[in-house]
Order: C-alpha cells, then sequence, then structure tokens
C-alpha cells in the first residue's frame, strides 16, 4: 500500500493518468488547489486556488489536467511543468456560481463534459475555449458529489438528478432523448439519489452495453 498526504488540506476528490506516457501521474482535488504526484520519482506539484477544487479529469492522449473549481472556474495544467506559478493554461467559467461538480473529457481532446451545482451541463470545445452545447433538464442544486456518464462510443450523456429522475443525452445534438423515473417500488423519502453505471458488455464479454441504476436494496439495468 502506497500512501500520499494532502498536506493539511481536504481531499474533495482525485484522478489518475490515463496516458500511458504518464500513467505514474495522480491528483487529488483540495481545499487549497491540486496536489499532483509522480509516484515514481516521487515529486510533488503544488497548484495552489482562491477555491475548493471539487472535480478532476485528465486529458486521454496529451499531459493535461482539468480542475473544476467551487468558483465555477474550469482551470488546466501542464503536469509536466516544474513550477506552480505556469498554470492555468486555460480558463473557462461553467457559470456564476455554478460549482463545478463533474468533469469527463472525450478521447479525441477536443472537447470536454462538465455539470454545475445549478443544474447545468455543457461540452466545450477547447480549442475555442467556449461552450459549444447545453444539455436542458438536469437538475441538481446540493449535491456537489454528482457524477454523469458518457457511454463508450461518446454518442450519450446519463445523468440522475436531484429530482431522482435519471436523464439521457445525445452528446452531439443536445437533445433529451429518453428519461428514467425513480422505480416505485422504492421509498423515495428513505433512498438517496438514484447511482449510476454504464457498462458497455453487462454480464461479461459478449454482453450487452447498457445503463446499471441502482435505487434502494435493487439494481435495474436498462439496454442502450
Amino acid at each position: 500500500m502506497a500512501r500520499c498526504t494532502a498536506q493539511g488540506s481536504s481531499v474533495w476528490t482525485n484522478s489518475w493518468s490515463r496516458n500511458p506516457q504518464f500513467s505514474n501521474i495522480i491528483s487529488a482535488g483540495t481545499s487549497r488547489g491540486t496536489l499532483i504526484w509522480d509516484i515514481t520519482s516521487r515529486r510533488v506539484i503544488k497548484l495552489k486556488c482562491a477555491s475548493d477544487v471539487l472535480a478532476q479529469e485528465f486529458s486521454w492522449g496529451s499531459p493535461i489536467l482539468y480542475n473544476g473549481s467551487r468558483d465555477g472556474i474550469i482551470r488546466t495544467c501542464d503536469i509536466r511543468m516544474t513550477v506552480s506559478d505556469n498554470w492555468p493554461v486555460l480558463c473557462m467559467r461553467h457559470g456564476v456560481l455554478a460549482s463545478v461538480t463533474c468533469i469527463r473529457a472525450l478521447r479525441d481532446g477536443n472537447y470536454l463534459l462538465s455539470s454545475g451545482l445549478d443544474g447545468s451541463l455543457k461540452m466545450w470545445d477547447l480549442r475555442a475555449r467556449a461552450c459549444v452545447q447545453n444539455y436542458q433538464g438536469h437538475i441538481n442544486e446540493i449535491t456537489h458529489k454528482l457524477p454523469f456518464h458518457v457511454d463508450p462510443t461518446e454518442s450519450l450523456i446519463f445523468a440522475a438528478g436531484q429530482d431522482l429522475m435519471t436523464r439521457i443525452w445525445s452528446i452531439s445534438s443536445g437533445e433529451l432523448l429518453h428519461y428514467i423515473p425513480f422505480p416505485e417500488n422504492v421509498d423515495k423519502s428513505e433512498n438517496p439519489i438514484p447511482a449510476l453505471y454504464y457498462s458497455d458488455a453487462f454480464g461479461g464479454r459478449g454482453g450487452m452495453p447498457g445503463l446499471l441504476q441502482g435505487a434502494g436494496e435493487s439494481i435495474y439495468f436498462y439496454s442502450f
């Protein structure tokens, strides 16, 4: 077992680089900024931030880490840098008072998805540094750890809202395609927001792709 310390800060989120060239890099979003560790050399980069970092995601192909914070800003940093003064590479404002709760980077490296504590879901063009798509209908005002999910083909977004409704959007068009109500046989007053996970092969190799929804004591499977 290995242990990295957040050096006196509270840890809100963490991430591990999926880039094969940087697979030894891990990070933590904290109450004082971002900590990045090279677990091979034990090098640590400290990035100070005036706001809690609630969401993180590494780029699939480039040495870039995306940080979403309580002040509603997405900041990026190059994990190859040696001094913290070089960050951020770019900033994008998710919205006024829209604390960033979840970030997902798409595989082509040009687009980023993010959600905010005002219920917003957005797609960003990183080349233009601008929002190019809004996904309407998501509801979240109180939960800072409410993730959304993307299917392996990167064509669908799945998110459960504060109203207990699970919604599905087209990533490309932004259209709300379908919604799944909370199971009628589960007591809403005693259960949190449904837990979601997308499986590309439910039941093992050769299985059907679909959405798993956990509610109460049951797990439901929906094929998409």
